[in-house]
Order: structure tokens, then sequence, then C-alpha cells
């Protein structure tokens, strides 16, 4: 099964320090299908395909905190 990686950047990282230190906390995110889309050259039109994704959690890319599997359906 072919896996494919969503990063995602929210706003300034000052905006998250609200968030409890060293304590899980819950966190809600929306995303829409233009956000997984990309723009096939063939169709011309930008194309959201279903399938199997992961966001992955981090300050940084060499400091993953960890990851989040979902589905485009």
């Amino acid at each position: 099964i072919s896996r494919r990686h969503l990063f995602l950047m929210i706003g300034d990282h000052r905006d998250l320090h609200s968030f409890p230190t060293r304590r899980s906390s819950d966190l809600t995110l929306t995303i829409d299908k233009k956000a997984l889309s990309f723009f096939d050259d063939a169709k011309h039109e930008w194309v959201a395909e279903p399938g199997k994704f992961e966001a992955i959690i981090g300050s940084s890319s060499r400091d993953i905190k960890g990851t989040v599997p979902f589905e485009l359906k």
C-alpha cells in the first residue's frame, strides 16, 4: 500500500505555546480536499485522489513527535 505524507505548518509556532507541556492534549484540524490536491497535467485540473495519508507532527522535520494516519474517501 502506498502511503502519502502530509506536512502541516500551522501558523506562527508561538500560537501553540498555550498548549500544556508534558501533557497530552486533543487538537482537531480540518483538512479539506483542496489541501490534498495536486495538479494533473493530463487533465489540466487539480485532483485529490482517495487513499491513505499520514500527517506527520513535529516542531521541525528533524523533531518528529508522532504521526496520524487518515484516509481520503
